[in-house]
Order: structure tokens, then sequence, then C-alpha cells
């Protein structure tokens, strides 16, 4: 028997420890405002401020590419 994975149960504990969580998976970033500013892990990103991650409704986007 399989068992579902419960996602708005791990959004809801994820988003409460989001700046820990963004702090440890993206070092090079900073905090600015409601945002977490830093480098696109999934590219050669070298300057921070195309790839933000807001802090309170978790989303992210890289404004250089356009993904979101």
């Amino acid at each position: 028997m399989s068992k579902r994975i419960n996602f708005e149960a791990i959004n809801f504990a994820a988003i409460r420890v989001l700046p820990a969580i963004v702090f440890r998976w993206l070092p090079d970033g900073k905090q600015e405002g409601p945002e977490w500013v830093c480098l696109n892990p999934r590219r050669a990103d070298r300057h921070l401020g195309s790839f933000k991650v807001n802090l309170y409704p978790g989303m992210w986007a890289d404004f250089a590419t356009g993904d979101c």
C-alpha cells in the first residue's frame, strides 16, 4: 500500500522556517526586505540580483531568464 505525500502539510511546515532553509541551501545570498537575493544554483550566475526567493509566500524567480 502506498501512502500519499501530504504536500500541503510539508509546505505549511517549510514556510515557517524558510529563512533558515534558504540560508542553508543558498548561503551566498542576503536578505533584502522580504526577499532572499542570491546566485541561481542551476546556472552560471555571477551577480546577485536576478535570482530571488520571496520568504513569505515561498515563491522564487530568476529575472535574468524569466523562470519562476
